[in-house]
């Protein structure tokens, strides 16, 4: 996963106001669809005792070659105190449809509502494993490409369908 804020070997700052982008190594290398479902992303954040009242949200996007930003999916939730660790649902945008082209481009946008001269921590990759990321839907094809054994079952099932049909044929 790829970020677009300096990083500091575990986490990212985030600036009040401001947005930080995490995005796959990789555009979609086969048209694919993720179906019409939530995503969630676990967010592990720092200093919650003064970032208390503010909203961090997360956007599920679709960007494509030539940089149009469509949000598919998106959800936010409250920083409260003494916690650190949010599941945020992402629900996905009735007026969208989570459909890749080949080429483009799945991300994670990020935001804060605190003041734009404040800033809070997003770990990502800590040695204690308290680390934020996007779970894709159930009906996740496989991002980049669907996965190998997704497409063995179906070309298997494509093959015993045209057997028995051939068969079939033969009998009459």
């Amino acid at each position: 996963m790829n970020k677009t804020k300096p990083t500091y070997g575990s986490y990212c700052i985030l600036d009040g106001q401001k947005a930080l982008w995490f995005y796959a190594d990789t555009g979609a290398q086969v048209d694919l669809g993720f179906g019409e479902s939530a995503w969630t992303a676990k967010i592990y954040t720092s200093d919650p005792n003064k970032k208390a009242g503010n909203t961090t949200t997360v956007d599920i996007c679709k960007i494509t070659p030539d940089g149009t930003v469509t949000v598919l999916a998106s959800g936010s939730e409250i920083l409260v105190d003494d916690k650190k660790e949010y599941n945020i649902t992402c629900e996905d945008k009735g007026t969208t449809t989570q459909d890749f082209s080949n080429g483009d481009w799945l991300g994670a946008r990020v935001s804060w509502s605190g003041p734009a001269t404040e800033t809070i921590r997003i770990y990502y990759n800590p040695s204690d494993g308290k680390s934020s990321y996007v779970t894709s839907p159930s009906t996740d094809p496989g991002y980049p490409t669907p996965e190998l054994h997704s497409l063995v079952l179906f070309s298997t099932g494509l093959l015993a369908l045209a057997g028995y049909s051939l068969l079939t044929k033969r009998r009459r």
